[in-house]
C-alpha cells in the first residue's frame, strides 16, 4: 500500500516508555530550537524583571471579637454588641471587610495621614481630586479574612515599603477609632431616645394611676375591695338560690295536698281521707261512721218509726254535716298554706333576680378596674425597664469597649511581591522550557521530512528493509573495508528480506531508486550488490542506469571503460563493457558515454535484449537508476525488472517527494520491495553486532582477487 492510498490516523502499538523514547528523540533533534526559544524566554523574562517597578507589600492584621468586653457584668450591654452568634460571624465579617474596603475609610484615612498633597506617596503623580484619590488608594488596599479564624489581613501595595507600611498602620488605626466612634454615637442616640422614652412613659404612668384612683373613688372601692363586694353578692346568691329552691318544694308538696282534698270533697267527702289531711277531719268521719252504723244496727231491729231510729237518724245527720264542715275548712286551710308559698316564691325569685344584676354590675366594674390596674402596671414595667436600659447605656458609653483589636501593625517589607523572582524565575523558567518544547514538536509536526523507520511505515505503509546509519569516511563502499560492521550487517538484512522476496516470486533484476538525488541511491545499489555477490557464490552484475549523473564508476574507482551506451549503440559488446572488481563474483557494467536522450535508451527493444542476456549469465541483476520522482527513466526500467527498491535519506527527503515517486512507480504497476532508510542516526540503525575484533578485511579481499 502506497503513500497515495494509506490510512489516516493508523495506531502504533508501541508501549508508553517506547513513545517516551520517542518524544525525547524529537527533543534531540530540535534541541538548537529548544535551546534557542529557551533562551528568548529567559532573555524576556529577564528584561521584564529589570524594566517592572519594584512593588512591596505591607501587611497588619485585626483581631474582631464576638462581643465587645463586658466590663459591667453581663447585665449591661453595649447598643452594638457584634454578631454574638457563630452562625451569624461570616456574615459579619463581610460586612466589616466591605466597610474596611468603602471609600468613606479610604476619604477618612487619607485626611488623617495627610496624603493628598503628600508627593512622595503619590509616585505615579498626584491625584486630580480626592475622588481620585480615593479610587487609587482603594485600588492598592487588599482586605482578607484568614480562614477559619476572626482575624481581618490587611495589605497595601507601593512601590516605597514605608508609604505601604504607613497606609496599612493609619487605615487600621482610622477603622477601628471609626468603629469606636459609631459605638459612642449608637449609645449616646440611644441615651437620647431611651430619655425620651422615658418621660413619656413617666408622663402616661402617672395619668394612669390617677384614672385607677379615680375610679375607685366614683364606685366606693376605696374601703371595701371590688373582691370583698363580688364574695358577698356570690353568698347571697347562694342563700337565695338555696331559699328559692326550698319554696318550689314546699309549693309542690302545698298545691299537691290542696289538689287531692279538692279532689276528695268533689267526689266523696266520706271516702278514705288522702295522707296529710288533719286529724279534726279524720276525728269527725270516725264519729260520722260510729253513728251510722249505729243507726244500721237499730233500723235491723226496729221499725223507721221508732223513736231510737228516729233519734239515732238525727245523729248522723249532725255528725254528716261536721264532716262536710270539716272538709271545707281543711280545702280552705290547704289553699291558704299553697298561696302563701306561692307568694314566698315570687318574692325570693325577685330578691335573686335583683343581685344577679347587682354581680353582673360588680363584674363589669371588676373588668374596668382590671384594664385600668393592668394598664397602670404595664407603664409601671416599661418605665421601670427603660430607666434601667438607659442607665446601663450610659455606664456602658463610659466603658468605652471595643471588639476590634490591633492583632499586629504591619512591618516595612524588604523583598517587593512584583517581579517575585523566587516565584517567577522558577516559573519562567519552566514556561520557557515548555515553550520551547511545545515549538520543537509544532516545527516537528511541521517538517515533512523522513526521519525513521516506525515514521515511514506509519505513513507510507511502506516496509523498511533497513535504516542504514551514515558513515562517515568509508566513500560509497564501506562494506569492503570493513564487512564485519553495522552497515554491512544491515546491508546483509536486506538481502535475507530479499531472499525472502524470492522465495515466493523470482527476483533476477532489483532496480534501485530514490525519491530525489543524494538519497544515497548508487550507495545503496553498490553495498547492496556487494552482499548478494557473497551469498553462496551467487554471479552479480550491478548495471548503473544513471546515463544523466553516472557515480558508479567513479565510486568503484574505475576509469574510463565501454559502458552500457556503448554497447546499446554498438560501439562495443557485452562481454568488453562488463568489467571485474575486486569483490568476487561481483561484476559491474558502467553507464559509459552520456546519450542525448536517455529515455529513448532504455525504452528500445536492444537495452531489453542485453537486459535479458544479463539475467541469462548472472544470478542477481541490481540497477542503479536515476530518482523517480524526477525523470521518466526508472519507470522504464520498473517495467523491466522483478522489483524495486526506493531509497531515502532522514531529513532530507520529503514525503511528498517520496509519493511522487511512489506513484510513478505505481502507474506501471512496478513492484516495491520496500524502502532502505539512508542517513540516520547511529542508534536508529535497524540491526548490528558492534564493535569487535577483525582481520584485515580489504587486504583479505585483494588477496583474493577476482574470481
Amino acid at each position: 500500500m502506497g503513500l497515495v492510498a494509506q490510512q489516516a490516523g493508523r495506531a502504533s502499538p508501541a508501549s508508553t516508555g517506547l513513545q517516551v523514547f520517542r518524544y525525547a528523540r524529537v527533543v534531540l533533534e530540535q534541541r538548537w530550537l529548544v535551546l534557542f526559544v529557551f533562551l528568548v524566554g529567559v532573555a524576556l523574562f529577564a528584561t521584564w524583571a529589570k524594566q517592572t517597578p519594584r512593588v512591596y507589600k505591607a501587611t497588619g492584621t485585626i483581631l474582631v471579637e464576638a462581643m465587645p468586653p463586658q466590663v459591667m457584668g453581663d447585665q449591661v450591654r453595649d447598643v452594638m454588641t457584634g454578631p454574638g452568634q457563630f452562625l451569624a460571624m461570616d456574615d459579619y465579617l463581610r460586612t466589616q471587610r466591605s466597610v474596611l474596603l468603602s471609600d468613606g475609610i479610604a476619604r477618612q484615612g487619607i485626611q488623617v495621614m495627610h496624603l493628598a498633597s503628600d508627593t512622595d506617596f503619590w509616585v505615579d503623580g498626584m491625584p486630580v481630586d480626592p475622588n481620585d484619590a480615593v479610587e487609587r488608594f482603594v485600588a492598592s488596599l487588599t482586605v482578607e479574612v484568614v480562614p477559619r479564624t476572626q482575624i481581618f489581613s490587611l495589605s497595601y501595595r507601593h512601590r516605597d515599603p514605608k508609604q505601604a507600611k504607613r497606609a496599612v498602620d493609619g487605615i487600621i488605626d482610622v477603622y477601628i477609632e471609626n468603629n469606636l466612634k459609631l459605638r459612642e454615637r449608637s449609645n449616646a442616640d440611644a441615651s437620647r431616645w431611651l430619655a425620651e422614652q422615658a418621660d413619656s412613659l413617666r408622663q402616661r404612668l402617672s395619668k394612669s394611676e390617677n384614672e385607677l384612683y379615680q375610679f375607685k373613688a366614683d364606685h366606693d372601692l376605696l374601703s371595701v375591695s371590688l373582691e370583698d363586694r363580688a364574695n358577698n353578692v356570690t353568698q347571697q346568691i347562694d342563700k337565695l338560690s338555696t331559699g328559692l329552691s326550698d319554696a318550689r318544694l314546699r309549693k309542690a308538696a302545698l298545691v299537691s295536698g290542696r289538689d287531692e282534698l279538692r279532689k276528695m270533697r268533689a267526689a266523696d267527702p266520706f271516702s278514705v281521707a288522702p295522707a296529710g289531711v288533719p286529724m279534726s277531719l279524720l276525728d269527725r268521719k270516725a264519729r260520722y261512721n260510729e253513728e251510722n252504723e249505729k243507726l244500721v244496727e237499730l233500723e235491723g231491729r226496729y221499725e223507721p218509726a221508732h223513736p231510737l231510729v228516729r233519734r239515732q237518724k238525727s245523729k248522723v245527720a249532725v255528725a254528716r254535716a261536721a264532716v262536710l264542715k270539716e272538709t271545707d275548712l281543711v280545702v280552705l286551710g290547704a289553699e291558704a298554706r299553697a298561696n302563701e308559698v306561692v307568694a314566698e316564691e315570687r318574692k325570693i325569685a325577685g330578691e335573686l333576680a335583683a343581685l344577679k344584676q347587682d354581680g353582673m354590675r360588680v363584674n363589669r366594674l371588676e373588668i374596668d378596674y382590671n384594664r385600668l390596674k393592668r394598664d397602670t402596671g404595664l407603664l409601671s414595667k416599661q418605665y421601670e425597664l427603660v430607666a434601667q436600659r438607659m442607665k446601663e447605656t450610659e455606664l456602658a458609653a463610659q466603658s468605652k469597649g471595643n471588639n476590634l483589636h490591633v492583632l499586629d501593625y504591619a512591618r516595612t517589607p524588604r523583598i517587593p511581591v512584583t517581579p517575585n523572582l523566587m516565584r517567577d524565575a522558577p516559573l519562567a523558567l519552566l514556561a520557557s522550557l515548555v515553550v520551547a518544547v511545545a515549538v520543537a514538536f509544532a516545527a516537528h509536526a511541521a517538517d515533512r521530512r523522513v526521519r525513521g523507520q516506525e515514521d515511514i511505515e506509519g505513513r507510507t505503509g511502506l516496509r523498511v528493509l533497513a535504516s542504514i546509519p551514515f558513515v562517515r569516511g568509508r566513500g560509497d563502499h564501506p562494506i569492503a573495508y570493513d564487512p564485519y560492521s553495522t552497515t554491512a550487517e544491515l546491508y546483509r538484512l536486506i538481502r535475507t528480506n530479499l531472499l525472502f522476496a524470492d522465495a515466493n516470486r523470482r527476483l533476477r533484476r532489483v532496480l534501485v531508486t530514490s525519491a530525489v538525488p543524494q538519497d544515497g541511491r548508487t550507495f545503496t545499489a553498490i553495498n547492496l550488490a556487494t552482499v548478494m555477490a557473497q551469498c553462496e557464490d551467487k554471479k552479480v552484475l550491478l548495471i548503473d542506469c544513471d546515463l544523466r549523473a553516472t557515480r558508479v564508476a567513479s565510486a568503484l574507482g574505475m576509469g574510463e571503460h565501454a559502458g552500457l551506451t556503448d554497447v546499446v549503440l554498438g560501439a562495443a559488446t557485452l562481454d568488453e563493457a562488463i568489467q571485474s572488481t575486486h569483490i568476487p563474483n561481483l561484476r559491474v557494467l558502467c553507464a559509459g558515454p552520456m546519450p542525448p536522450s536517455p529515455a529513448e535508451l532504455l525504452g528500445g527493444r536492444r537495452f531489453q535484449e542485453i537486459l535479458d542476456a544479463c539475467s541469462e549469465r548472472f544470478d542477481w541483476v541490481i540497477i542503479d537508476s536515476p530518482p523517480a520522482g524526477l525523470v521518466s527513466d526508472p519507470v522504464i526500467l520498473a517495467k523491466a525488472c522483478d522489483g524495486a527498491i526506493v531509497v531515502v535519506r532522514s531529513k532530507h527527503t520529503t514525503y511528498n517527494q517520496l509519493a511522487r515517486a511512489e506513484r510513478a512507480l505505481a502507474d506501471v504497476s512496478a513492484t516495491v520491495l520496500g524502502v532502505v532508510l539512508n542517513g540516520t542516526e547511529q542508534s536508529d540503525a535497524g540491526y548490528g553486532y558492534g564493535k569487535r575484533k577483525r582481520p584485515n578485511s580489504h587486504a583479505a579481499v585483494r588477496a583474493r582477487g577476482p574470481a
